[in-house]
């Protein structure tokens, strides 16, 4: 016997996506801070452009209309700096500012 209720018409939770990859037209972009969010963007964004292209083969090899390829790139932007919380530049102990690289993804 299962200790498990089976519950009928009960709404699945919307998927949220973390980045706006299904909202990006081709020429938009948006910036990512730090090179461990960087690769996380990369690899989501790549795997978002493969289930979107695997879709669209299957969809006109069945005979219907595919979408455009979705294709992304992400490059290396100018290190930004790192603000506190009133917005101002922090600095190191030797008035150094402390930055953070960036980096852009577009979509193609």
């Amino acid at each position: 016997m299962s200790n498990f209720q089976i519950e009928n018409d009960v709404p699945m939770p919307s998927r949220r996506n973390r980045y706006p990859f299904d909202q990006m037209l081709v020429g938009q972009s948006f910036t990512i801070e730090g090179e461990d969010e960087s690769r996380k963007v990369r690899n989501a964004a790549y795997q978002y452009a493969k289930k979107v292209n695997e879709a669209s083969a299957a969809a006109i090899a069945e005979g219907k209309e595919g979408l455009p390829e979705v294709k992304f790139a992400l490059r290396k932007s100018d290190e930004q700096p790192v603000l506190d919380d009133a917005g101002n530049p922090k600095v190191t102990a030797d008035g150094k500012p402390v930055t953070v690289k960036s980096y852009r993804l577009w979509r193609e």
